[in-house]
């Protein structure tokens, strides 16, 4: 049979220490349209048996841009936007793994209240009960008034481009907000490489301390789009390829 796999979402289970290795030779992909020339390299270092890559970008992202459901906003209503990325039960595949997301809660949550910046957490879950779930495995963390957005339409999408800057640990949002030419920041708390953000530069943390994630908080909301691109160790287009003359539903139709 042909087959034709469109990427939906980042991937990172092939690293992930509890995902099952063997799975990796049973992986057969004779054509893939993926985000961009990222997975290509990931592809490599996972040996994974995929024949034909087709760098298309989102098509998510492109039904989003398409229905105009989004735009460039010069004036943000946010200084920060936190990805809602609720992880209960994940300590049992991998111990720490509700901290390291509880501590980016935790890190963004403070320096809001701490410099009197406005917050909003994009929720990932679409219904009340869902949400609520979502509120208290959060309330551990967050060192603030809160309140999680429901991921209803394309919410998420919206809270982000109205943000300063869109913070998280591996939400598929970071990448298609950087895209959008969007700031984000990506931090992997997990003490594991298989999170690692696929770029390196200003839009990523590994471990670190309070201190100084305050600072580079404060480094990136000081600085234009321009700049902080300038400050990432690879073009985004590397991660998320875009081309709003062409986008990624008019390629797959052609």
């Amino acid at each position: 049979f042909k087959f034709f796999a469109i990427q939906k979402a980042a991937r990172y289970e092939y690293g992930e220490p509890f995902y099952d290795k063997q799975n990796l030779k049973k992986i057969f992909i004779p054509e893939f349209a993926c985000f961009g020339e990222a997975e290509k390299d990931l592809a490599k270092q996972y040996n994974l048996n995929i024949k034909k890559f087709f760098v298309c970008g989102s098509l998510k992202l492109s039904h989003l841009i398409e229905e105009k459901k989004i735009k460039k906003e010069n004036k943000k209503f946010f200084d920060i936007c936190l990805v809602s990325e609720s992880s209960m039960g994940w300590n049992k595949l991998y111990p720490g793994f509700e901290e390291a997301i509880g501590k980016v809660a935790y890190y963004t949550s403070k320096f809001a209240q701490e410099n009197n910046k406005k917050l909003v957490i994009a929720g990932k879950r679409k219904t009340s009960h869902q949400n609520f779930l979502e509120k208290q495995f959060y309330k551990k963390y967050m060192v603030c008034d809160f309140e999680i957005q429901l991921n209803n339409g394309w919410k998420s999408y919206e809270l982000s481009s109205k943000s300063s800057l869109t913070i998280g640990a591996v939400s598929t949002l970071l990448r298609e907000t950087l895209s959008l030419n969007n700031k984000i920041l990506s931090c992997n708390f997990f003490n594991h490489d298989a999170w690692n953000f696929p770029l390196d530069g200003i839009c990523n943390l590994k471990d670190v301390s309070y201190s100084e994630f305050k600072k580079r908080v404060q480094e990136i909301l000081s600085l234009s789009f321009d700049k902080y691109e300038e400050k990432l160790s690879r073009n985004i287009s590397y991660l998320m390829d875009i081309d709003t003359n062409e986008l990624t539903t008019k390629k797959l139709k052609n």
